[in-house]
């Protein structure tokens, strides 16, 4: 884990707000993230946008998703905030819940997992996907890193909306832009080829089916062997055909539904989030 940049100012926050020293969890792209604890013994992750990276508007976009939802398979958002430095310079930061039970990267370590996990995380993470839909919203970037769990849980929760699609107001992303915003490994064809009219909860329900195949099959559904990642991420981007091998292999696991929430076209995958549901409540 690479040092943290912005611990000096994780303190000085954490002072101001009367906070516990923090500590620092970790870092991403844009952000690291530190765990503080409150005066009534809430412990909370402190998370500070770096500013030389940050993008204002994704910034607001991601915090105004955050305080709209209210899923427990979505991170709660308490609070938020700017802090400026000597410098003039300004960060933004704001407050989640502690998760301390990890990420599914960190469980995927151990090998793929039962059908009966699958089913569990396929049925709450769908839930989550629902509660975004029903807010116009459109996670953009589901994948292992981004699912995490609670302390002494196995419930999956969505973290990281960062690059959040709010479906009711106008794309900040340029049209120009061969490839839209998401981790292209676990991105639906529509987001690699930037055709913003194609996004929607569907694009999601994509991503989903990748992480859940990874899960139960320890692979991706467009690897058909030996593939290095660049060239899955072409098969996607170029809507091959989902693999016939992949759809038998998903079948006999326990959970064909899989095959369809990887269709390389939305209207080829489940139209309701209630299907997507469903599918992993009851058998096809």
């Amino acid at each position: 884990m690479s040092p943290p940049k912005l611990e000096g100012i994780a303190l000085r926050i954490s002072q101001d707000l009367g906070l516990s020293s923090p500590k620092f969890v970790g870092k991403g792209a844009f952000k690291e993230t530190f765990a503080v604890v409150d005066s009534t013994g809430r412990l909370q992750a402190l998370k500070i946008i770096d500013a030389s990276k940050q993008n204002l508007k994704r910034t607001e976009r991601e915090i105004e998703a955050l305080r709209r939802c209210d899923c427990e398979g979505i991170c709660r958002l308490f609070a938020h905030g700017t802090w400026k430095d000597n410098s003039g310079t300004v960060h933004e930061y704001y407050l989640e819940e502690f998760l301390g039970g990890g990420t599914l990267t960190d469980r995927l370590k151990g090998g793929k997992l039962s059908i009966g996990r699958v089913r569990v995380y396929g049925r709450d993470l769908a839930v989550a996907i629902d509660h975004l839909k029903g807010h116009d919203l459109v996670h953009r970037d589901i994948k292992p890193d981004n699912i995490m769990f609670r302390e002494g849980e196995d419930r999956p929760v969505l973290v990281d909306l960062g690059l959040v699609r709010d479906l009711s107001i106008s794309s900040i992303t340029e049209s120009w832009i061969v490839t839209g915003p998401g981790t292209p490994y676990f991105a639906s064809p529509e987001q690699l080829n930037n055709e913003k009219r194609l996004i929607s909860w569907k694009s999601d329900q994509f991503s989903l089916g990748i992480v859940l195949s990874i899960c139960l099959l320890g692979r991706h559904p467009y690897d058909t062997g030996g593939l290095q990642p660049a060239e899955i991420v072409q098969a996607v981007a170029e809507r091959k055909d989902v693999p016939i091998y992949f759809k038998v292999d998903a079948a006999e696991a326990g959970l064909p539904a899989l095959a369809r929430m990887v269709e390389g076209w939305p209207i080829r995958r489940y139209q309701h989030p209630e299907e997507m549901i469903r599918v992993f409540v009851t058998s096809e």
